[in-house]
């Protein structure tokens, strides 16, 4: 990735959220530290269950705030068939 691409990669992400839903803590933990190593600009919001998913989006509405821009979604949840 040359210097222009980067840039342009940063002012897509500027600000941004990533929601990572991951109940695990250290695969959570493992995920938000290669986020912040490999994109500096964006933030990681981590959530673990469906309530916890549904208080965060229903937040960002109710406060007017931007929505994340990417969702990472562990398959393997404990109630996936609610999910």
């Amino acid at each position: 990735m040359n210097a222009s691409q980067r840039s342009a990669s940063s002012q897509n992400f500027h600000q941004a959220q990533l929601l990572v839903i991951e109940d695990a803590d250290d695969y959570g933990q493992l995920i938000r530290l290669e986020i912040q190593r490999a994109l500096p600009e964006v933030t990681p919001v981590r959530v673990a269950t469906q309530e916890q998913v549904m208080t965060h989006l229903n937040g960002c509405l109710a406060k007017g705030n931007l929505l994340s821009k990417l969702v990472l979604l562990d398959l393997c949840l404990p109630d996936r068939q609610t999910g």
